[in-house]
């Protein structure tokens, strides 16, 4: 039974394959999410096949979480464990959590999730058909507070960023949870740059560089909001605001210098300043 009442679907009645269809990876860093974590398993499993796969890693989380996603006994569930914490730090950056998840996937088409978000139902099913011809693909948003409360209906209320080069530094336009792409983007994107803070910028970014990124206006997941968010939380800071974009933009073209040998700076920053991309206004 699913966390809304519905029956669970066993394996066995999970659709087969196509022939020559893209097997799906569905990423998932956990950190103490116990409240959060069986729902969205549930939103998730429910529209993968047999031969698709989550894979989680959890980073010392100290809470129930691995009892819960244990406990749903799911094979296509692989769950793995970060090293043990450094001294001082209760647990390590998302990122670099992330980045455990993504190297240990297998699928061609890789999907992120957050621990304590909703999927809903047809979400799978529109990020194939629009991944076709692209290479990372970006959805909309219903925003939830704690107990389901939606709070928003556009996770772009606020109008979605503009897209040349200075916009796409000042307000970076992309979040994780909402991404889906090829494994051609995640094999330019692993490894991420050393203290990377914002996984879902970087590899974005590093489509749009490579390939094409492509915006649906489509809202296909429900993002929880609440106190113990840790992916949600961000620094305001100007300066280190300023000092991360600077770092990104260095990364970001080392990383396409290693891409393309040949290319030079005014070819990189070229690349992406122009819009590639579809979807955003």
């Amino acid at each position: 039974m699913t966390m809304d009442g519905r029956p669970a679907r066993s394996m066995k009645h999970l659709p087969s394959p196509q022939k020559n269809e893209m097997r799906t990876s569905v990423c998932i860093a956990t950190y103490n999410g116990e409240h959060f974590i069986k729902e969205q398993l549930e939103s998730i499993l429910s529209q993968l096949r047999h031969t698709d796969e989550v894979i989680i890693s959890d980073d010392n989380s100290t809470d129930d979480t691995l009892s819960v996603i244990k406990a749903l006994n799911d094979p296509r569930i692989k769950i793995i464990l970060r090293g043990a914490k450094k001294e001082n730090s209760p647990h390590s950056n998302v990122s670099s959590n992330f980045e455990h998840a993504l190297k240990k996937s297998s699928g061609d088409l890789i999907l992120l999730s957050d621990q304590d978000d909703i999927w809903e139902d047809t979400k799978l099913e529109e990020i194939k058909k629009h991944i076709q011809g692209c290479d990372l693909v970006t959805s909309d948003a219903y925003l939830l507070q704690n107990h389901n409360k939606r709070i928003s209906s556009s996770f772009y209320s606020g109008g979605t960023p503009i897209t040349n080069l200075a916009g796409k530094l000042y307000r970076i336009r992309y979040h994780g949870c909402t991404m889906a792409f090829t494994r051609k983007v995640l094999e330019y994107a692993i490894p991420f740059p050393d203290n990377l803070e914002v996984h879902d910028a970087w590899l974005g970014l590093i489509a749009e560089l490579t390939g094409k990124a492509k915006h649906i206006d489509r809202k296909l997941i429900k993002y929880r909001i609440h106190n113990g968010n840790t992916s949600k939380q961000s620094n305001n800071n100007l300066l280190h605001k300023l000092a991360y974009r600077a770092r990104l933009f260095k990364d970001l073209y080392y990383r396409y210098r290693a891409i393309y040998p040949n290319s030079n700076l005014c070819e990189f920053i070229s690349k992406l300043n122009k819009n590639d991309s579809t979807g955003w206004n």
